[in-house]
């Protein structure tokens, strides 16, 4: 008896390949940078880790070591390998050929494309597929993909750029106003503030949206004129450390590329 035929879809059967690697998603920028100052300093480092990256934000450091892991330039460990040894050692003007068969063996499901002239939506839909990429990483993965390929001088499609920012979410709570009125006073009177007094407890939210993924939020609801001191200071400085990781972070992690549109340069690195 012959056994049962296995009708399970093939869609779930790719999913079971090894998938390519995930491309780099940091301002080409950033890398050619580091290059370029380990040529001055005579050598790589013995292991590139996060304090030789000090400059750059926590989640940054990460994103370049991944980088550098995928172009093979560090080990697991971070040391680094002979391809950046030749790198730092090599004049500029060769590291576009010390690159490209690397550039092409991670980036051979895409490479293809280019010869066909390619939409837009077919190279972004070919890095959902090929690398699971989806929304600001995706964007930051294409425009590395870009900039490495007309670094190299591999084709690409007239069709292709990088994609726009996604428009920042607006907060559901509306602005806060907190209004003060003050009654008239009576003919030969004076105002009477404490009967008349309407002050409002505004709300205001703040939500960032995390580098890895989901977003923390804070909403306040309080009556500025009554906060204590300690109270005040404790709600400011959420605020302040909300704002530093999204400048720090989140937006560091968006803007860390070569100016386009007006958009922020790249993080200077020390």
């Amino acid at each position: 008896m012959l056994p049962p035929v296995n009708e399970q879809p093939p869609a779930k059967e790719a999913r079971t390949k090894k998938a390519d690697p995930v491309p780099p998603y940091i301002a080409f920028a950033t890398m050619t940078k580091l290059f370029e100052r380990m040529r001055e300093e005579g050598a790589p480092p013995n292991v590139i880790d996060r304090s030789y990256l000090a400059s750059m934000s926590g989640g940054y450091q990460g994103q370049v070591l991944a980088a550098f892991k995928v172009y093979k330039l560090i080990n697991e460990r971070g040391e680094p390998t002979d391809a950046l040894s030749k790198l730092v050692e090599s004049s500029p003007d060769d590291w576009p050929r010390l690159l490209d068969a690397r550039t092409q063996e991670i980036y051979r499901s895409v490479l293809p494309l280019a010869g066909v002239k390619a939409t837009q939506g077919q190279l972004e839909r070919a890095f959902r597929e090929a690398y699971g990429l989806t929304g600001s990483t995706m964007r930051k993965a294409i425009k590395f993909y870009l900039d490495i390929s007309r670094f190299v001088s591999l084709p690409l499609s007239p069709h292709w750029r990088t994609p726009p920012r996604p428009p920042r979410m607006a907060s559901a709570h509306p602005r806060p106003s907190s209004k003060v009125t003050v009654g008239r006073p009576k003919s030969g009177g004076t105002a009477n503030m404490s009967d008349t007094s309407d002050v409002s407890e505004p709300t205001n939210s703040l939500e960032v949206q995390l580098a890895s993924g989901g977003s923390v939020g804070l909403t306040i609801s309080v009556d500025l004129f009554t906060l204590s001191g300690n109270d005040r200071d404790f709600i400011f400085d959420l605020v302040d450390r909300l704002h530093g990781y999204r400048t720090r972070f989140v937006d560091e992690g968006e803007d860390q590329e070569p100016p386009e549109n007006g958009e922020p340069p790249d993080e200077e690195i020390a």
